[in-house]
């Protein structure tokens, strides 16, 4: 009999640790899709849903990702020092950090941000548009 008392507090245990986990990503998931909005000036309530049209790439943005590294321990800052946001930083290079700072947040969640060539045939410049998927 105590055998069972052993493997029932034993079930208990990792019920109680497992649906921490699930809270614990509950709140690690709405932090990333708040800062996902806030980065694309969007309101959605799904990370794949999230509209990838418009970039608001500011001080307040990477200040809420370096909160977000910082609260979950995700040794993955970024020094803002360097940065100044009165200058016109070519779009490739915007792309590339907006890649960097969601992929590193997407890590503990499993998705993957990237881009591919837009499929608009109108356009010369070869256009990225960027993407998100659950791997």
């Amino acid at each position: 009999m105590m055998e069972n008392s052993v493997i029932t507090d034993t079930k208990d245990i990792i019920e109680k640790i497992n649906e921490k986990i699930q809270n614990n990503n509950k709140k690690y998931y709405n932090d990333v899709l708040d800062f996902l909005n806030m980065l694309f000036s969007d309101d959605s309530k799904s990370i794949l849903k999230v509209k990838l049209k418009k970039i608001s790439l500011n001080e307040n943005v990477l200040e809420t990702y370096n909160y977000i590294v910082k609260k979950y321990n995700i040794n993955k800052s970024i020094d803002t020092s360097y940065l100044d946001f009165d200058i016109d930083y070519d779009i490739n290079d915007i792309i590339k950090l907006i890649l960097m700072l969601c992929n590193n947040l997407f890590e503990k969640i499993n998705y993957k941000m990237f881009t591919i060539k837009s499929n608009d045939t109108n356009d010369k410049n070869d256009k990225k548009v960027l993407k998100i998927k659950m791997i």
